[in-house]
């Protein structure tokens, strides 16, 4: 096994809270030293079979968020990071987590909690595959699995947990885990975190902790609600950011299209047909009316398939890993796939409904566009949803092009 990475960790740093109303200032990635703007992953403070796990996924260039996190982790300061989807902020934080465990102690000394079961899932993929020359030993605790199950994966000794706060802290007050040499916490789409249900628990997990920890947050857009929650948990904490509020990536073409609400399905189907073979991500505000595009669909022979809260955590698992793998090419589905998900072929997002909430359609747009490729959106628009879409239009600044309603006809109207 390779020589464990050991962090520095500044004296005297839990001593005092910050005053300041508001969040440090930003350090991006003009003010980083040379050598690290440039660095490989071979360069940077991560544990040797960390950076060889990286080697073997033909990762070698870190991402901005990377170069920025990883070295203000390793000298264990607290941390908020902002970057766009699609960016790695998971390695950002795995990389330094995992170096960092000691697998030879059979305590959990790392906490990673996500706002949804797909999320964790996912994150606790990328921790097992990073920590895999170590040894690193990681327990899944989410709702809708058995939690005999998950209390018998702790018992047997891990290092890490990654779960959704409520089964969590389910699990916290039945005794079956026990926190107390957690070292590091982290909160993944910290932003979803400060959402009414999430809050309350996520602030009894961390009084459970040890004061003596570090804690980090990972987010793509930085709202009001983060400040505040920053202050709670986190002791003067470096703040690092790659993107300016609400900044997208470039390569996502994002379009409109305006329709009256009972001509939607008309031109989805049109719209499946002239994308025949590509990967379509279909979002719908609600489970209900998931449930309703996915029926229509399938009674128009269409093939597919449907993704929200009520379905037993097993199913939606092997429903997202088909989509990854590309054996599903049309998903529907609620917000539950928008936060995190790492699927890097979604030619098409939809937006059935236009989302309430500027975030949500960040976050949605994200699943498409992601890793260097192109992406594109289209936001179907009716006279109910126009207020809702003005408004992300106001606060994002997106220039976001009006097409046609045919989607064989694709020019903007008025040319």
């Amino acid at each position: 096994m390779n020589q464990r990475h050991s962090r520095k960790r500044p004296p005297g740093r839990r001593k005092t809270r910050p005053d300041p109303k508001d969040l440090p200032r930003a350090i991006t990635l003009d003010e980083l030293d040379p050598a690290i703007k440039t660095a490989v992953f071979d360069e940077l403070p991560l544990a040797e079979d960390v950076q060889d796990a990286l080697y073997d996924h033909n990762l070698i260039d870190p991402t901005p968020i990377q170069r920025l996190a990883i070295p203000i982790i390793d000298e264990g300061h607290d941390l908020i990071g902002q970057a766009e989807t699609g960016t790695g902020k998971t390695i950002a934080f795995s990389g330094p987590l995992v170096s960092c465990v000691d697998p030879a102690r059979k305590a959990i000394q790392a906490l990673v909690l996500c706002p949804t079961r797909e999320l964790a899932q996912q994150v606790a993929e990328e921790i097992i595959w990073l920590g895999k020359g170590a040894d690193v030993r990681v327990s899944i605790i989410v709702s809708g699995g058995s939690m005999t199950y998950q209390i018998r994966s702790v018992a047997s000794g891990c290092q890490v947990v990654v779960g959704t706060p409520g089964r969590v802290l389910d699990l916290l007050n039945q005794g079956a885990v026990n926190m107390g040499w957690v070292e590091i916490a982290v909160f993944d789409e910290a932003d979803r975190m400060l959402e009414i249900g999430f809050l309350e628990e996520v602030g009894k997990i961390m009084d459970r902790l040890p004061s003596e920890r570090q804690t980090l947050m990972f987010s793509a857009t930085m709202p009001p609600g983060i400040v505040r929650l920053a202050h709670r948990y986190l002791r003067n904490p470096k703040y690092v950011r790659t993107t300016e509020g609400l900044a997208t990536v470039p390569e996502i073409d994002q379009h409109y299209v305006e329709l009256p609400f009972n001509r939607r399905l008309r031109y989805i189907m049109e719209l499946i047909r002239t994308h025949h073979g590509g990967t379509i991500l279909l979002f719908c505000n609600t489970k209900k009316e998931v449930r309703f595009v996915d029926r229509e669909l399938w009674g128009r022979a269409f093939e597919v398939f449907s993704l929200h809260g009520d379905l037993k955590q097993d199913i939606r698992f092997q429903i997202l890993e088909k989509f990854r793998r590309g054996e599903i090419k049309i998903l529907v589905a609620t917000d539950v796939a928008s936060r995190g998900l790492d699927i890097s072929h979604i030619d098409l997002v939809v937006n059935w409904d236009i989302p309430n909430e500027v975030d949500s359609y960040l976050h949605r747009i994200g699943r498409t566009g992601r890793a260097g490729a192109k992406g594109e959106v289209i936001s179907i628009v009716t006279e109910k949803s126009r207020h809702d879409f003005q408004q992300i239009l106001r606060q994002t600044g997106f220039d976001i092009d009006l097409i046609n309603a045919h989607p064989t006809k694709r020019r903007k109207r008025g040319q």
